[in-house]
């Protein structure tokens, strides 16, 4: 505050209006950022000196776009304010697996960005095939959301409690994540058991867009494959940081030093068979030693009991 009318000492009638002058070095405008990649819209605010607070909502607009943001375009605020940001969090569809046997249908729902929770019930169809499931096939759902599969236990008898997977499939279907956000398309790949290498490329595409990735969606690879995903810096990347190293931290302190080295966190988690490696951070992409723009989204994959 540089200026105030009346002055301080002066006697004035209760509730009267107190003018304060502000710097306008003190404050910023905040621009418009709805429609953009949230990667985008956070470094637009934070070059204005703001910083951001990202909230997922379900929407049908593409994945990681700004759909609305508080306050809103154009208004003034002091430097430093946070502006809030609602993300999408898109909607996916659901995958047809009736008649599927439950490994299968187990990976080809986790591989959609869902989470498979399967029932053991009554039926005389073949032991271990889906006979039931919900959301029905076809249904637009929130990316990350469960759905139930009813698994034939083979006699038409008395149901028996669900019981712990027979076994894990060794392979699973790597789902196209090209055109999405990379913090999103990181997500899937985490819910899909496989791990994600980021790296930056130059493209025309909107910065933090997936542009391409190998092995591309659909192949079939190895539970916990790293699959390459080839990022868009955009038109005006703006300046390249180099990401601070922050494996075997704790989550914490992880997201400290990242935040104040000017990037967003998203933390993850990745099952891990050394109990030394619970709680800590096990991996991060981009890797800890690359280049990324500054207040790009880096995301950190804590490590827990597999």
């Amino acid at each position: 505050m540089v200026a105030q009318d009346p002055q301080p000492g002066a006697n004035v009638l209760r509730h009267s209006v107190v003018t304060l002058g502000v710097s306008s070095s003190q404050t910023s405008t905040v621009p418009d950022v709805v429609g953009r990649p949230a990667p985008a819209a956070v470094t637009a605010l934070r070059l204005k000196g703001l910083d951001v607070h990202m909230v997922d909502v379900v929407t049908d607009q593409p994945q990681g776009t700004v759909v609305a943001q508080t306050p809103v375009a154009g208004t003034q605020v002091a430097h430093g304010a946070t502006v809030t940001l609602r993300v999408s969090q898109a909607r996916v569809t659901v995958p047809d697996v009736l008649g599927n046997q439950r490994d299968s249908a187990v990976a080809a729902i986790r591989g959609a960005g869902l989470k498979p929770k399967a029932f053991v019930v009554s039926s005389t169809q073949k032991q271990g095939t889906v006979v039931a499931q919900h959301p029905h096939a076809g249904a637009r759902i929130a990316g990350g959301s469960t759905v139930r599969l009813n698994v034939s236990n083979g006699s038409g008898g008395s149901a028996a409690p669900p019981p712990p997977p027979s076994s894990t499939p060794a392979n699973v279907a790597v789902p196209d994540v090209t055109g999405q956000v990379q913090a999103a398309a990181q997500k899937q790949l985490n819910s899909a058991a496989l791990k994600a290498g980021v790296v930056y490329l130059k493209s025309d595409q909107p910065q933090g867009t997936v542009v391409s990735q190998s092995p591309s969606g659909g192949r079939t690879v190895e539970r916990g494959t790293r699959i390459q995903l080839n990022v868009a810096l955009g038109s005006h990347p703006g300046t390249l940081k180099g990401v601070p190293d922050v494996r075997n931290l704790d989550p914490a302190a992880a997201r400290s030093k990242l935040s104040a080295a000017g990037f967003v966190v998203q933390t993850l988690h990745q099952p891990v068979s050394d109990s030394g490696q619970v709680g800590k951070v096990v991996d991060e992409q981009p890797a800890g030693g690359r280049n990324a723009p500054a207040g790009s989204v880096i995301t950190i994959y804590a490590g827990r009991k597999a």
